[in-house]
């Protein structure tokens, strides 16, 4: 019954974003991934030393798997990006599947482990508004309709694999009495494993698994007993751990070669934005409007504030409830919680890399945990239901109430996905709710350079100066925007700027250079060239 019921979620997550199809791509990663990508352009042995053995100063990520994935599909489709995008449609088709079977297999195992019977409607009822809710929630859009998050739904998918065949593993030779040595040789170990490895080399995020395997084993499948036991577990965690701080060595080595870790902030000023930011992934979870391509990094946070005490007043209070409710053995909403942090501890801020406090695309299967406590409660209201004496009039309201739910997150999800139709919609979305976002005018402004919107792309570049003065990038690209309109002198004042608060960047000095040869001064353009080529 459960494989029925994941094919029809599936079925529905395919379908409900069939419409990113009509999408193109976004000067957001799209063009270093994909579009301006020269390593993808064959599937030769250059693609394989480029994407495992090097770092690129214009992608921050280690994600080699990825950059393979990319070239299978610009073998298919070359730069169609419909191709693209069905790649990552069918990505989240699979991962949907996946997570019904997964999350049907915890509940069996749970309620096995418990010494409970089994309860097939239960179960399928849980797994079915888990898998439907992660079909269809908008949050979702970002991994799926950006073409650059391929990495995001296709380590989704080996990190399910991995967790269902550590599953397997732990109900055979994962038992107590098994040797070790037996257990870790085991052939679903070794393929939980596999795909482990696979998930890493998609995004590195996939390092929390050996930690999210260590909270399964205290709930469902509560093989945590005793001293002993407890060192066969974290000796079982061991490669799996190896593996993951190789894997996030790797990424911070690619993100250092790409200046995209810094430590402007004060380590208090990270935690209190941590707290915050999870807070505001709970509350996109259960309000998912407006949802934003790009939520700005404050640059201070008040400890008294209403927002910091406020987050951190639901955080105490999360934690407290359970805390109490694993006390009173109901290990299920501990492990939840759990889960949720762990896999988000990676993206929570503490380590600054890029200008956004948080993403839609970090909650990708994260939010699995807020999605099983709306499936615990459906499948215990449906099991209420079926005992009432009223159940036909209760079944009536409750799938009313379910259907109306379902279309209002379907609904949102299709409006979402046309944000990501192009560059200039995608930040137009983050400057109407956003709109003091110096970033969201420099990239829309870029995106209007590329339609040869001058005019509209310089008031863009103004704006996004006037709200980041001390931004490089933005008086270069002004500086690009009156040399298009002929405004030599005002393009030459920019450049000049630019260079100002970063010489290192061999482009500011190479569009100055342009601009004086054009002007005639051709001294300045010749050392300005000079200087360009000196950074080869």
């Amino acid at each position: 019954m459960a494989h029925k019921v994941a094919l029809a979620s599936a079925a529905v997550a395919i379908l409900l974003f069939m419409p990113v199809l009509q999408n193109g791509f976004v000067a957001w990663d799209d063009n270093c991934y994909v579009q301006e990508n020269p390593f993808i352009r064959s599937l030769d042995g250059e693609l394989l030393r480029e994407s495992f053995l090097k770092f690129h100063a214009r992608i921050p990520n280690w994600h080699p798997l990825t950059f393979v994935s990319h070239a299978i599909d610009y073998a298919l489709w070359g730069l169609d990006p419909r191709g693209h995008h069905l790649g990552n449609v069918l990505l989240h088709g699979l991962n949907t599947y996946l997570v019904v079977l997964l999350v049907a297999r915890l509940a069996r195992v749970g309620r096995e482990r418990a010494g409970r019977a089994q309860d097939e409607l239960r179960t399928v009822t849980g797994a079915a508004v888990v898998g439907l809710l992660f079909a269809i929630h908008p949050i979702h859009v970002e991994s799926v309709a950006w073409i650059a998050e391929r990495k995001d739904v296709q380590y989704a998918a080996f990190y399910l694999l991995s967790v269902l065949f550590y599953l397997r593993y732990a109900g055979r030779a994962g038992a107590t009495g098994v040797s070790f040595t037996a257990r870790i040789f085991h052939k679903d170990y070794l393929f939980a494993l596999f795909f482990f490895v696979l998930s890493l080399m998609s995004k590195p995020m996939a390092v929390t698994l050996p930690f999210v395997l260590l909270i399964i084993d205290w709930y469902p499948l509560r093989r945590i007993d005793g001293k002993r036991v407890w060192r066969g577990l974290l000796a079982e965690k061991i490669p799996f751990v190896l593996l993951a701080l190789g894997t996030g060595m790797l990424a911070v080595l690619a993100a250092r070669a790409a200046n995209a870790i810094v430590f402007v902030d004060p380590l208090g000023l990270r935690l209190m934005i941590a707290l915050e930011s999870l807070v505001r992934y709970l509350g996109n979870l259960v309000y998912p409007y407006p949802l934003l391509p790009f939520y700005q990094r404050p640059r201070s946070v008040e400890c008294f504030s209403a927002p910091f005490i406020g987050s951190l007043l639901v955080v105490v209070c999360i934690m407290v409830l359970s805390l109490w409710a694993a006390w009173k053995q109901q290990r299920l909403w501990f492990a939840l919680w759990a889960m949720f942090v762990v896999m988000l501890a990676p993206v929570l801020g503490l380590v600054e890399a890029g200008e956004q406090a948080m993403a839609d695309r970090f909650l990708y299967l994260p939010s699995l945990a807020v999605f099983g406590c709306v499936g615990y409660g459906a499948s215990s209201l449906v099991a209420r239901i079926s005992l009432s004496p009223k159940r036909n009039n209760m079944v009536g309201i409750a799938a009313a109430v379910g259907m109306v739910f379902v279309a209002l997150l379907m609904l949102l999800t299709i409006l979402q996905i046309r944000v990501w139709h192009d560059s200039v919609e995608l930040w137009s979305q983050v400057i109407r709710y956003k709109p003091n976002a110096a970033k969201a005018y420099l990239q829309r402004g870029n995106a209007l350079l590329d339609r040869k919107e001058f005019r509209q792309a310089l008031a863009d570049f103004s704006e996004s100066i006037r709200l980041a003065p001390d931004n490089a990038y933005a008086f270069n690209d002004r500086g690009v925007a009156f040399a298009e309109l002929g405004l030599l002198p005002e393009a030459i004042g920019d450049f000049t700027r630019a260079i100002a608060l970063n010489s290192m960047n061999p482009d500011f000095f190479r569009n100055r250079g342009t601009a004086y040869r054009l002007t005639g001064q051709l001294v300045n353009a010749r050392r300005d060239f000079q200087q360009a080529e000196a950074f080869q």
